[in-house]
């Protein structure tokens, strides 16, 4: 969301993305999403909510949005809620219905969702060359250690070990190619409608 907030530009080839299903950014629902008309939000991402209000859209709501912790936001009579990261998966065994918002915008696109890249500021004096390579560098130094990381998650009692392999393997993309940079544009291209009310 950065990207369209200030003059940013991307150092790295890592990033964080999912193209389909990611498990880690659902909209818990009391109603069928094309009557959703209150979505409470998860403050801590902006590119979420604004990922959850473009997906509802699609499907026909045009819900209030509200930003309030998941865990308040049926109780402030929202129909809907986002939740991320470590809580969205604890939602899975709330009873209620989820949709994976990473899958949802792969139906709506044929797209992955892209839902972080390393950017830094266009006016910043760095050598962008050797901070690109580290950064690639960390990525795949991390993409071999996921035994390591779903062991970790186990013990967390977060996930299972296997299920923290699976979001860690198969879930999650971190590298950022043309599909991925197809994605970006496409969400940028959406907020930007998004904000004109179109």
């Amino acid at each position: 969301m950065e990207l369209l907030r200030q003059p940013l530009r991307q150092v790295s080839t890592a990033c964080i993305a999912s193209d389909g299903p990611v498990g880690s950014v659902v909209l818990a629902l009391r109603v069928a999403p094309a009557s959703v008309t209150r979505l409470g939000v998860d403050p801590s991402s902006r590119t979420s909510q604004l990922l959850a209000e473009i997906v509802l859209r699609h499907l026909g709501a045009r819900p209030e949005v509200i930003e309030c912790p998941p865990d308040r936001a049926f109780a402030l009579g929202c129909d809907a809620a986002l939740v991320i990261g470590d809580p969205a998966f604890a939602w899975r065994r709330s009873g209620l219905p989820l949709m994976d918002l990473g899958q949802a915008w792969a139906a709506m696109t044929g797209l992955p969702f892209v839902y972080g890249v390393w950017a830094v500021r266009e006016d910043a004096e760095i050598n962008e060359e050797s901070l690109g390579a580290w950064l690639d560098e960390a990525r795949d130094i991390g993409c071999g250690r996921t035994e390591a990381f779903a062991l970790s998650a186990e013990t967390d009692g977060v996930l299972g070990a296997e299920d923290a392999r699976v979001y860690l393997t198969r879930r999650i993309r971190y590298r950022f190619g043309s599909r991925e940079e197809a994605g970006l544009r496409a969400y940028l291209d959406a907020v930007r409608s998004l904000a004109r009310g179109t």
